[in-house]
């Protein structure tokens, strides 16, 4: 059974770590996942001396606590030698070491979907390390991380308003219901004198019909080429 006095140690003890990574976490890198840049991480890797996001750390606790030890930012309650352990490396230290040679080999694609291979690569497989042995902290040459990339800006939609205002402030083009004169189409070749003849008669009698006088005779058909080119008309004839 602890007493008042151990009880009162711990609490002090909890919020002394408490400011402690308040103070860590306002660092630009440990702003960030260490792993996939996601914003706010509130869960770390003691041993590795990194902060990550709560995905990541599923795949972290999978390694194995010999690779990787997991605790919770805000839920845990941590020892004094691994807040210090914390304390000396952070997401940008930590990563001039695991990630100091990712420059110079192949590039590996980031599935931010699937973390599980490339934190494999990264802590298991030992991919990109500085040395195969982890130095002292204070000897690891500090590489400046890139920032990630702004998300891209998309050009908002137009109100439905204004689209409707837009289409009916365009011009109307008004269609004529006056059908169009026939004609014939033009030809290089000579006109044919008889087709146009025949077009008179059948333009006249046609006239005639639509006024119920009788018809003159037979109305001769058009040539084979001239077929099927009268336009709509809006004459009905009589049945």
């Amino acid at each position: 059974m602890s007493t008042r006095y151990t009880r009162t140690a711990d609490k002090a003890l909890n919020d002394k770590h408490t400011l402690i990574f308040n103070t860590l976490c306002q660092e630009t890198d440990n702003k960030l996942c260490a792993d996939c840049k996601r914003k706010d991480p509130r869960w770390a890797s003691w041993n590795l001396g990194v902060f990550i996001c709560i995905r990541c750390s599923g795949v972290h606790r999978s390694l194995g606590v010999h690779i990787s030890k997991v605790k919770s930012v805000d839920l845990d309650t941590w020892l004094p030698d691994q807040v210090e352990h914390m304390q000396k490396w952070g997401n940008l230290r930590a990563n001039s070491y695991w990630e100091a040679n990712l420059a110079n080999q192949p590039h590996y694609a980031k599935d931010l979907n699937n973390m599980d291979p490339w934190i494999r690569m990264k802590y298991e497989q030992k991919r990109w390390v500085l040395t195969e042995s982890v130095p002292d902290p204070d000897n690891v040459p500090i590489i400046k991380s890139s920032p990630p990339p702004p998300p891209q800006e998309t050009k908002p939609a137009p109100p439905i308003a204004s689209m409707y205002h837009h289409l009916h402030s365009q011009p109307v083009k008004e269609v004529s219901s006056t059908p169009s004169p026939i004609q014939p189409p033009s030809s290089n070749t000579t006109t044919d004198k008889s087709y146009a003849n025949n077009l008179a008669d059948f333009q006249q009698q046609l006239y005639g019909l639509s006024k119920g006088l009788p018809s003159t005779g037979i109305i001769p058909p058009a040539p084979s080429k001239y077929q099927n080119m009268w336009p709509a008309s809006s004459t009905v004839l009589p049945k």
